[in-house]
């Protein structure tokens, strides 16, 4: 399977919901404007047809809804892309950003990475957050790894001047925790635009607060995996995936690129100790969701809205999504 299958959005998803974590309290006791504290990860909804999905991150940006952007440096040793696949990390030089590679697709589910860690910020509204990375086009230092085992560079268009820009705001509250999630969906995001050795990456981004959001996981009977107009790959999991679609009964269920595109998807995978296909879609805010299955999953482009992917249902569906916990939703 192709990477001209593989997926982008143009669109930073933008979930405003006033995120203001609760993971603190109070407010100053100087009388002054106060300070909370922030801790940001990265999660990923995976893509089919790649070993590995690697970024090299600089740091992190904030817009205070009053003042300038504040820069934000990443701490500890240092370990390029490069560095990444040869296993070696190096000590930061003084003076020089530390610079951190996380490879995406390792983080499927509810798994993260951390890039920031109790990071003071001033209490206030906050217009955006960016995630700044060495991703320029012809170089490795952002790396995608095919599943041939061929390297090529991974481009993020504008990505030296703005980084991966998430649009939606947020709140630090005087005296709070604030703990945030960047979920990147690859399945939407990495393509191989022909006449480039690149492969792009333009994400689509959702930022979520790790106090509001919940999960939704559940099982795939084995049969949907091999109906006849399966394209997944049994052996290696390649190609079957959960769609979740924001709302309840009466959702229309989509395809990638459609006017009726899912909000997130989640891969299914063999889980020996279960004796099952699982599948598990993390950090979803509270709410009605309507979620769908397909083996068709390698075919579906967001660059084509209409591929003719088809989609199982599940009784259990739409289903209500709840802070803090598990929602189950089983196939069929």
């Amino acid at each position: 399977m192709q990477f001209e299958n593989l997926h982008h959005s143009l669109v930073l998803v933008p979930l405003a919901l006033g995120l203001a974590a609760c993971g603190g309290g109070g407010g100053s006791d100087d009388g002054g404007i106060g300070t909370g504290t922030v801790s940001v990860s990265i999660t990923d909804a995976a893509v089919d047809s790649a070993e590995k999905v690697l970024v090299q991150f600089t740091g992190i940006t904030v817009k205070p809804s009053e003042g300038e952007a504040q820069a934000i440096a990443l701490s500890g040793d240092s370990q390029t892309c490069q560095q990444y696949l040869e296993g070696e990390t190096s000590p930061t030089a003084p003076g020089e950003p530390t610079i951190r590679c996380i490879e995406l697709k390792a983080l499927q589910g509810t798994e993260t990475a951390n890039l920031l860690n109790n990071v003071t910020l001033t209490a206030g509204k906050y217009n955006w957050m960016r995630l700044d990375v060495d991703a320029e086009r012809g170089a490795m230092d952002s790396i995608i790894e095919v599943n041939t085992g061929e390297l090529y560079s991974l481009y993020v268009p504008s990505g030296g001047q703005s980084g991966l820009k998430l649009n939606s705001g947020f709140t630090v509250l005087a005296g709070g925790s604030h703990n945030f999630v960047i979920d990147f969906d690859l399945r939407k995001s990495v393509n191989n635009p022909k006449g480039f050795e690149d492969y792009r990456l333009i994400p689509s981004l959702r930022l979520m607060d790790l106090a509001e959001s919940g999960n939704i996981v559940g099982a795939v009977d084995a049969a949907l995996l091999t109906a006849n107009a399966c394209s997944g790959a049994v052996n290696t999991g390649d190609g079957f995936a959960v769609y979740v679609y924001q709302g309840g009964a009466g959702t229309i269920i989509g395809e990638e690129g459609s006017v009726n595109a899912p909000l997130t998807s989640a891969s299914v995978n063999w889980e020996a100790d279960a004796n099952q296909w699982r599948y598990t879609v993390g950090f979803l805010a509270p709410g009605e969701y309507t979620v769908a299955f397909t083996c068709q999953a390698g075919d579906d482009s967001a660059e084509d809205p209409a591929n003719g992917i088809e989609f199982v249902e599940s009784e259990g569906s739409p289903i209500a999504v709840v802070a803090d916990q598990d929602s189950v939703v089983n196939f069929p």
